[in-house]
């Protein structure tokens, strides 16, 4: 059964009152999350998670880890966004649009007696 992720006071307080038990869930959470996830994406989500943990642990507190990670996903983002406009570029594909696609239309003959 899934955490709910949306009680952000439960989240908050445990964090308060018990820090090994919020870790302890936060990391069953987090597995929890990775486990339904498609097969094929599952070791590239452990590996984002293992340097999302690396980046809380070097992090001098809270606010520069959740900056830090910010930035790390932002910087995969954008790469991610460079990658698809190579592959558009390099198959001469324009996913964004800017120029409306085109088509001749033919026109059909008409249909002659009944459909049915």
């Amino acid at each position: 059964m899934l955490f709910d992720y949306k009680d952000f006071d439960h989240w908050v307080a445990l964090a308060k009152e018990s820090p090994e038990t919020f870790e302890s869930m936060r990391q069953s959470a987090i597995e929890e999350l990775i486990e339904s996830a498609p097969a094929e994406s599952q070791h590239r989500l452990r590996c984002r998670q293992w340097q999302v943990d690396q980046v809380r642990q070097l992090a001098n507190n809270p606010l520069h880890a959740c900056i830090k990670i910010s930035e790390m996903m932002m910087e995969s983002l954008v790469h991610g966004q460079e990658i698809i406009a190579q592959i558009e570029a390099s198959k001469g594909l324009d996913l964004n649009h800017s120029q409306p696609p085109t088509a001749k239309i033919i026109k059909m003959p008409e249909r002659t007696g009944s459909a049915g």
